[in-house]
């Protein structure tokens, strides 16, 4: 997983963990874990900033389901801050 700051879990069901938050690159990211949190893997890059961003919220909304938001830096007007939301699921029943 690497480094990330403000790292964030949420729980989708008894084995399936989402972890995210803002990651190195300049990146916002989410990986998944399918063992109850004991590893995680299948790195997600939700979006990307230029100075500041990627510090995540998230909450579950259906089964294996969440909805998450973050802050980022590239909104539709130049310089003015956006909070980006999207909607993370998990479909391969694993």
């Amino acid at each position: 997983v690497g480094r990330l700051q403000r790292p964030f879990l949420t729980r989708l069901d008894e084995q399936t963990v989402v972890l995210s938050g803002r990651g190195g690159n300049h990146e916002t990211v989410a990986f998944l874990s399918r063992d109850n949190g004991q590893t995680f893997g299948n790195k997600f890059v939700l979006d990307t900033y230029q100075g500041e961003g990627g510090y995540t919220a998230a909450v579950p909304n259906g089964p294996r389901s969440a909805v998450i938001c973050w802050h980022s830096d590239e909104g539709e007007a130049k310089g003015h801050p956006d909070i980006k939301v999207a909607t993370l699921k998990v479909v391969d029943g694993k």
